[in-house]
């Protein structure tokens, strides 16, 4: 699921409980790592993910659940994430360069973004997972506008999360029905 070097990723118990639920749960839920890390959760990812998700932010108190364009997506409650980005010129362009052009549009535009790395490809570079178009609304929050990046198949996901270097690195993943 998420073939990145282990090396270079900062992996906490919040990336491992969310990669849990996706792997051996069929959970597609996206995930924004916080800054704040976490070495340990009581809570246990489980098929009932409403219930895992709850168990989660409430005891990872940097974390919040939303629902964002359909999809199910955990993040910080830092506030960087719902700042509303206008004059978003991406409509109906495929997935990875949509992706690619909206990181580069808010690393320019959003303090706090300009370490966020734009989408790598990893597998078939003809996989509708790169792709399918998608359309982002002209203005919405930051994470309103990743979720619309995955259009309307809920197989899939993003993470964004931090690399040893200290960047962000933003990525697609699918998730198995």
């Amino acid at each position: 699921m998420n073939g990145f070097d282990n090396k270079l990723r900062q992996i906490d118990a919040v990336s491992r409980f969310i990669f849990a639920l996706r792997e051996n749960h069929r959970a597609s839920v996206s995930f924004i790592q916080a800054d704040e890390r976490v070495d340990r959760l009581e809570a246990q990812p489980s098929d009932d993910v409403d219930a895992a998700l709850r168990g989660l932010v409430s005891q990872a108190e940097a974390y919040r659940r939303t629902e964002q364009a359909g999809h199910l997506v955990v993040l910080p409650r830092a506030p960087v994430w719902d700042t509303l980005v206008a004059d978003v010129p991406i409509t109906d362009v495929p997935r990875l360069e949509a992706a690619t052009k909206y990181i580069a549009l808010i690393r320019t535009r959003v303090p706090g973004l300009s370490d966020l790395l734009e989408p790598p490809m990893k597998g078939d570079p003809s996989s509708p997972l790169y792709t399918q178009p998608v359309s982002l609304q002209p203005r919405g929050s930051i994470v309103q506008h990743f979720a619309e990046l995955l259009g309307s198949d809920r197989s899939v996901v993003f993470t964004v999360e931090r690399l040893i270097s200290g960047a962000r690195l933003f990525y697609f993943d699918q998730v198995p029905q």
